[in-house]
């Protein structure tokens, strides 16, 4: 499948390494690159083909490693012996390019994709040699470019299964992207969407005003103080009673919580971490209830999914002691690519106190599938794991979650309840909601993931595409072009036709064409701006060549071609 993104040419300069082994490149192609197909041999060509092609594939793995929604590989183009250097290969290539995102971004992919893959070439895999890639990869390109890459962790996971969907996509600049076109256009950044009311984020992001909204509109929320000073905090913490909450008012997915403070020197650093956490100053000492923390996700309307949001945690078999089974499982998340890696194991004196809370310690051996908690909660800083309950939970408790998004007007929204019993309704067992989450991780686990293409569903109609037609040649295609925009108006609105310096629209059933001025010239620039019109249901384009148009529609679904070149 061809990108829906403008495609952008390339050069580089490649070295055959005369110790190149098509072994070895098979092998860091299949095993790193993920390119399960890929066969090289040893003649020169196909080395020298499988070398440039290899490239592209790296320049790909790059690129998705800063979370740039890119997933095709590109295509070679032309491969031309460099008469300067021996051993040397001129490379002409073409790369699915995203607009909008920082040209450093390309340029440092092929240049380092160009240097690595010719020396990988020349060793064969080996956990060893995969830990230096990347550690260069983090080094060499990761650090360069984190003030580059926009977009939240989210948007590559949902642009992933949109890609599957063939929903085109286009990247408008800030990490906001354009699902759809035309009339089926939708906005995303992270899963936040064009349906979410500004105000309704605005509150959400305010601990303290949200629990305001949501308890005067009956909704079960916890009890609790805001305060500035450690005085103050002290003296909630004494009327609430103890235990207590105490975390940062302007802050989510746990950062700055201390859980279980149960004294006045735990109070004392739980509000030392709440407040370097936060932006404001602002600091809730809240009361503590017993459960855990459920995220339901609601997305348009309704329930996506619901998770129980277990704390970081490793599972005991019978052998070896906690503090080994926190190395190992350590160990096993060291394999993966660092940027994919979740946040460390943690084995600090918190942990300590999460064990002895369980009765035990560093050196005790757990039973077999007994799961031994290494935080009091789930956060972004320590991770966690989740467990599916969207079956069990209680329509009471759906009832509040949806409830609450709508109050905000957050049409995606992730709520959060600390219940110890998810399958009793909330007023039973005295559940509370914690807090509602304006543009919630979507994607972050394997379970989240599985819902993306119910998510998108919901929000873009079928494919999201609107029908293009495009009429080749000259004088004859504008006609021919006008012909079909009369025809379809007698029936439909919003049928708008452009060429590259002229556009017009009907706008309602049966009305004449009315001129459309844009400020941008160009028929690719034209067409993009139109698809941008949720007015626009159908898009008559006429091209002077098929070459004219740089977007490549013909190449996607549900375009329609029309040649009159030869007949002009």
């Amino acid at each position: 499948m061809k990108s829906h993104s403008p495609e952008l040419a390339v050069g580089f300069v490649l070295n055959c390494h005369s110790e190149a082994a098509s072994a070895h490149l098979t092998g860091w192609l299949r095993q790193v690159l993920s390119a399960s197909t890929f066969d090289v041999t040893n003649e020169d060509d196909a080395l020298r083909l499988s070398l440039a092609a290899g490239s592209l594939l790296m320049v790909r793995h790059l690129l998705q490693a800063i979370r740039l929604p890119v997933f095709e590989a590109g295509r070679v183009v032309d491969i031309q012996v460099d008469v300067r250097y021996a051993d040397s290969f001129i490379v002409s290539a073409q790369l699915p390019y995203l607009d909008n995102i920082h040209p450093d971004c390309y340029r440092l992919a092929v240049s380092c994709a160009a240097a690595w893959l010719p020396r990988l070439a020349q060793q064969p895999v080996s956990k060893a040699a995969i830990a230096q890639l990347y550690a260069a990869i983090e080094r060499d390109f990761i650090e360069p470019l984190k003030s580059k890459v926009p977009g939240g962790k989210s948007t590559f996971q949902v642009m992933r299964v949109a890609h599957q969907m063939q929903i085109p996509f286009m990247h408008l600049g800030g990490g906001v992207y354009q699902l759809g076109w035309g009339k089926h256009l939708q906005l995303i950044d992270r899963s936040a969407t064009l349906a979410d009311a500004a105000m309704g984020a605005r509150v959400a992001q305010d601990k303290a005003v949200a629990a305001l909204f949501l308890r005067r509109a009956g909704l079960p929320v916890g009890d609790h103080r805001l305060v500035k000073t450690q005085a103050d905090a002290l003296a909630a913490a004494q009327r609430l009673g103890w235990p207590v909450v105490v975390k940062p008012a302007d802050r989510e997915r746990g950062e700055g919580v201390t859980v279980h403070v149960r004294d006045d020197a735990a109070l004392h650093a739980a509000f030392a971490l709440a407040q370097q956490a936060s932006k404001s100053g602002r600091i809730l000492v809240e009361k503590h209830v017993d459960g855990v923390c459920h995220r339901l996700f609601v997305a348009h309307g309704k329930l996506l999914y619901a998770v129980k949001r277990w704390p970081r945690s490793v599972f005991g078999d019978g052998v070896h002691t906690v503090d080994a089974l926190i190395a190992q499982a350590q160990a096993i998340e060291n394999e993966r690519a660092p940027w994919m890696r979740e946040p460390p194991y943690p084995r600090d004196e918190l942990t300590l106190q999460a064990l002895r809370q369980q009765g035990l310690d560093w050196a005790s051996v757990p039973a077999a599938g007994r799961r031994v908690h290494l935080r009091d909660i789930e956060s972004t800083q320590w991770g966690g794991w989740d467990e599916e309950v969207t079956d069990q939970l209680r329509p009471d408790n759906l009832a509040i979650a949806l409830q609450a998004a709508q109050l905000l007007g957050l049409s995606v929204a992730g709520v959060d309840v600390i219940s110890q019993d998810i399958t009793v309704p909330w007023h039973q067992n005295g559940a509370i909601i914690n807090e509602v989450n304006h543009a919630p991780l979507l994607g972050g686990g394997e379970i989240s993931r599985r819902y993306i293409p119910e998510f998108l569903r919901g929000l873009v109609h079928g494919d999201g595409r609107i029908p293009v037609e495009v009429f080749v040649g000259g004088a004859q295609a504008q006609q021919r072009a006008m012909d079909r925009m009369t025809e379809l108006a007698q029936t439909q609105a919003g049928i708008c036709l452009t060429s590259h310096d002229n556009t017009c629209c009907v706008h309602g059933v049966g009305q004449a064409p009315v001129p459309v001025h844009l400020t941008c010239q160009g028929l690719t620039a034209r067409v993009k701006a139109l698809l941008m019109d949720r007015r626009v249901a159908v898009l008559l384009v006429v091209a002077p060549t098929r070459d004219a148009l740089q977007m490549d529609p013909g190449s996607s679904p549900g375009v329609t071609v029309t040649d009159l070149s030869c007949r002009t």
